[in-house]
């Protein structure tokens, strides 16, 4: 009997972290880590990534997404670190993330694409520039790579027509 009523607290426990969790906490949160603490450790990830140490800065931003998973700012800076580590499925799991966090950005949709590109999957890589084109255009987002994404998709189109 002990041992059945040890087990039902560690369900009622269980229980109240995915309740937490459900409702949008998180380990940052509820390990009391102040915005600026959590900035300060995005910045040493951002330095480590600018210097080209992409596996260290991806360690960073693989804490920061588990300590605040509901920011899709980390999903993209560790897909981003993936990415330039030429891990592009993996890159691809994590910009999907990074975009289902927050589907009014465009840019997980535009390094997916490229990411797709890297592959070798240019049908695909096509189909979700144009998806992320559409999605900027209706959101007025503006950035960098939506120049880009608009000539990498012009060059996809010219290079089709030049094979056929």
């Amino acid at each position: 009997m002990p041992n059945q009523q040890n087990h039902s607290a560690d369900d009622q426990h269980f229980a109240k972290i995915v309740s937490y969790l459900d409702s949008g906490g998180s380990i940052a949160r509820a390990k009391n880590m102040s915005q600026g603490y959590l900035e300060a450790i995005y910045k040493t990830g951002y330095d480590q990534y600018n210097a080209g140490h992409f596996e260290e800065a991806a360690k960073v931003f693989q804490y920061l997404s588990l300590c605040d998973q509901w920011n899709s700012r980390n999903y993209l800076s560790l897909g981003a670190c993936l990415q330039m580590e030429h891990l592009y499925a993996q890159a691809i799991q994590t910009y999907t993330f990074a975009f289902r966090l927050d589907s009014s950005n465009p840019l997980p949709l535009i390094y997916m694409a490229d990411c797709n590109l890297a592959l070798d999957r240019v049908d695909k890589a096509k189909e979700i520039y144009k998806t992320a084109l559409k999605l900027a255009k209706s959101s007025h987002f503006s950035h960098k790579e939506i120049n880009r994404a608009e000539m990498l998709l012009a060059t996809i189109d010219v290079q089709n027509k030049e094979d056929h």
